[in-house]
């Protein structure tokens, strides 16, 4: 099914480039060698990193816009068919790993069942994931939709996935507090099916108790991928060690280690400095109101209702050919631990 889902893609990757050979003729021959220039410049983007972003900068020539907009809808239709060709598959696996679970439990093995029963766990829940994409219908706000919709009930972690420490974060007194220990809280939703957000605005307010070193992540692919292979995601800083970086936008960070993955993908420090007057910086056992807004790939971030911070991908980028696992584009958000810091009035608006 893999091999077959490749071919479709290597097989529209060449149809890609046939067709831009054909517009950039047609271009050359009518004399317009501005328009044959960009499209030169896209197959050669391609041809090289073999790569289809899922955002077109501003002033993309309109030509090369609807081949990618034709690309893209081929390969979302290859995707949702893999997907719908996986999920028995994913049953006959939860099946086998339910039935060695009972069975270690009978030996007394009662380690090794837990181990079984967290992948058992961990593979259901990717199988939620491609099922709300097979589906028309999901639990989650559509990019249309207006309405604020609030990720903390104030009471429990329902909606929310843990990876890492299962004692990372807790709620106390209507907040999440992070306990320091290592470990990242996913907003996965009631049905454990994560949203995938691409334009939104995000309000949260983010209280510390010391020095801590935190951060709010953004465009997070399925949670359930990040037990077993490395994902990328947005990381809003959240630095209280009196530099001034809360606000800082770190692009393309490794989620568990938080190491950046690409230098081209720069971190990005407020622009308002590392000054003492700033709305953030040493400010300890206070509330900050934190906005973080993604449109269009630019990413936006206010404190206290004061803009911070601004960054948008560059010109033409795309993935390095050894990390074609990096995603930036879309995904769900998600909270770093960090000793002393604690978060509530979560909400998101989709743009």
């Amino acid at each position: 099914m893999n091999a077959s889902y490749a071919d479709q893609i290597a097989t529209l990757g060449n149809g890609y480039v046939a067709a831009l050979d054909r517009v950039i003729n047609e271009a050359a021959r009518s004399g317009r060698a501005s328009e044959a220039a960009a499209l030169r410049d896209e197959r050669t983007r391609f041809t090289t990193h073999k790569f289809m972003p899922s955002i077109d900068p501003s002033g993309l020539h309109s030509s090369i816009v609807q081949l990618r907009n034709t690309y893209r809808s081929t390969e979302k239709a290859y995707s949702k068919d893999k997907d719908a060709k996986s999920l028995p598959l994913y049953d006959r696996y939860i099946e086998v790993l339910n039935g060695l679970e009972k069975e270690l439990l009978a030996q007394g093995k009662s380690a090794d069942a837990a181990r079984v029963r967290v992948k058992r766990d961990d593979v259901t829940a990717r199988r939620k994931q491609r099922a709300a994409k097979v589906s028309s219908s999901t639990s989650f706000p559509a990019q249309s939709t207006t309405g604020l919709v609030s990720l903390f009930d104030g009471q429990s972690l329902n909606g929310w996935r843990t990876v890492g420490d299962a004692d990372s974060f807790t709620v106390i007194n209507g907040e999440i507090r992070s306990t320091g220990r290592r470990g990242n809280l996913i907003y996965i939703g009631a049905n454990s099916v994560a949203p995938v957000w691409k334009d939104f605005a995000l309000d949260i307010k983010v209280k510390c108790s010391d020095a801590a070193n935190s951060g709010i992540w953004l465009h997070i692919p399925d949670p359930a991928t990040l037990i077993n292979r490395k994902v990328s995601a947005f990381e809003i800083n959240i630095d209280e060690r009196g530099k001034g970086d809360t606000g800082t936008i770190l692009a393309a960070v490794e989620i568990n280690t938080g190491a950046p993955m690409n230098s081209q993908l720069e971190k990005k420090r407020p622009f308002l400095g590392s000054s003492k007057t700033l709305p953030s910086g040493g400010r300890f056992d206070e509330w900050q109101a934190l906005r973080v807004m993604a449109r269009s790939g630019v990413f936006t971030v206010w404190i206290d209702g004061r803009q911070v911070n601004q960054w948008s991908f560059p010109a033409g980028w795309a993935p390095p050919a050894d990390k074609d696992y990096l995603q930036t584009f879309a995904g769900t958000i998600g909270l770093q631990s960090g000793t002393g810091v604690a978060f509530k009035d979560i909400t998101v608006q989709m743009l």
